[in-house]
């Protein structure tokens, strides 16, 4: 889990120079949470929960972020930088579980022309594949 002083920016960072973590996990505190909340993919797979009666879980729907459009429909770097992402939620005794997976790779990096590449744990790999998962639960 990572720290609530992490942003966008420090992941763009990690990414960018091969450094920092290869997996991480943000919580309700995270500042990124607060932007994923209303964001588009996010809204996105709202919508297709509830289509479905909002009663079963939708796993790992993929939220797209549409080349132009998903800057236009974004409003924060948070979403900027996941841009596609996977969500879920799962209905409970608490609220609406929310789980946001995103992989951040070369392949998405170059709009899906490059192939991915993972880190490798012997050397820094810039540009090498980074994970990231955001949870929280909503009333």
């Amino acid at each position: 889990m990572r720290g609530n002083d992490v942003t966008w920016k420090t992941l763009w960072n990690e990414y960018r120079t091969g450094t920092g973590p290869t997996y991480s996990g943000f919580g309700p505190n995270s500042p990124m949470i607060k932007d994923l909340k209303n964001s588009f993919i996010v809204q996105q797979a709202i919508a297709r929960f509830m289509l479905n009666g909002g009663k079963e879980p939708l796993i790992n729907f993929e939220a797209r972020f549409y080349g132009p459009i998903g800057p236009m429909m974004s409003e924060t770097m948070t979403e900027q930088f996941l841009g596609s992402a996977r969500v879920s939620i799962f209905p409970s005794q608490l609220g609406y579980i929310f789980v946001v997976t995103n992989t951040t790779d070369w392949h998405s990096f170059t709009y899906h022309i490059g192939d991915s590449f993972p880190r490798n744990s012997n050397s820094v790999t810039p540009f090498g594949a980074i994970y990231q998962k955001f949870m929280w639960i909503s009333k």
